[in-house]
């Protein structure tokens, strides 16, 4: 509970007994939820002690208070598990994905960025949200997305991802032509990632897929 109340302080947050037992008593001390309810107080001016899921916090702190722009654009690059500026631009096509990062990192701890590796990664709880209504689109529009993920990682270089990108679109041609751009010791890794062992089975597999 102390620690509780010391992280809280560090957001210029105070808390009355009450509501620190609530906390830790909702939860356990883990940090994420914790900070969640400190973006709520902050966003209301009060603290709310109601009980809920963390997609339920994450859906209304986070993700409500959003444009519609940035929610799609935080939508669309969930797919990634993590993603280089170059690969947000790519994607997002409008020109501004630099500035919707700077402030989705500027506004919460969600969003951050490795400057080791140069770049950015979502936090698992928001990823495992966003996927959800990424999961809820068009599949017209789930196949687009994917399909240019897989262009982005076949021009990088990475044939394994760009096979299952592909794989995702629903995309055989592209996937079969990365293949053979790809073929040699990454083959047999894309074919166990994809389930399959040789380019027989892969081809049976492709087929009953269009067939359906």
């Amino acid at each position: 509970m102390h620690e509780i109340v010391e992280y809280c302080r560090l957001y210029d947050v105070q808390l009355k007994d009450e509501e620190t037992k609530f906390l830790q008593s909702y939860t356990e001390g883990w940090i994420s939820a914790v900070y969640l309810y400190i973006l709520g107080y902050r966003q209301a001016g009060c603290f709310e002690r109601q009980s809920a899921t963390l997609n339920e916090l994450i859906e209304k702190i986070v993700y409500q208070p959003c444009t519609e722009e940035m929610k799609i654009f935080l939508t669309m690059i969930s797919i990634f598990d993590s993603f280089s500026l170059e690969q947000a631009e790519y994607m997002w096509v409008k020109g501004n994905a630099r500035v919707l990062l700077e402030q989705l990192i500027d506004e919460n701890s969600f969003v951050s960025f490795d400057y080791a590796e140069r770049s950015y990664h979502l936090h698992n709880i928001l990823t495992g949200y966003l996927r959800q209504i990424f999961a809820q689109y068009n599949l017209n529009l789930h196949h687009s997305l994917w399909r240019r993920a897989g262009r982005w990682y076949l021009d990088a270089g990475d044939y394994n991802t760009a096979m299952n990108c592909f794989f995702q679109a629903a995309d055989f041609e592209s996937l079969l032509t990365t293949i053979e751009l790809g073929k040699g010791a990454v083959l047999h890794n894309a074919y166990r990632k994809l389930g399959v062992s040789n380019r027989v089975a892969l081809t049976r597999m492709i087929t009953e897929q269009q067939m359906k």
